[in-house]
């Protein structure tokens, strides 16, 4: 597992990228350091690249995933933020995607960089 995270376009984009076997308790750990990171700041676009990362198998996928939407929900850098999901592993999109209205982000899965960037520069 590995994670590269970083401020692109002059601070008004934030970039996760995962590189290997992801976790929903990896994840926690990364939006936990995103939330450090940017948590009171004004970026509220996040590009989540998982291009070069798959799910890792766990023995208890939707208690993970459960802990994972806690704590995500909790986060000021989600609120009205704006998130693109590129090339996400199926369980891992489709957990962020049953939550934005109930915290007021939106989510959308890409396939293509330029498309998610794109998308979040509107």
């Amino acid at each position: 597992m590995a994670r590269l995270l970083r401020v692109l376009e002059l601070g008004r984009l934030f970039e996760v990228i995962y590189v290997g076997e992801v976790s929903n308790d990896y994840r926690i750990e990364t939006m936990e350091e995103v939330e450090r990171r940017i948590g009171a700041s004004f970026i509220r676009k996040l590009l989540i690249d998982y291009s070069s990362a798959w799910a890792a198998e766990e023995t208890a996928p939707w208690a993970s995933a459960r802990r994972y939407l806690e704590r995500f929900a909790d986060m000021k850098h989600v609120r009205g933020a704006r998130i693109a999901l590129l090339n996400a592993p199926a369980g891992h999109a489709e957990i962020l995607e049953t939550m934005p209205i109930a915290i007021g982000c939106r989510t959308k899965r890409f396939y293509d960089r330029d498309a998610a960037l794109a998308w979040l520069r509107r």
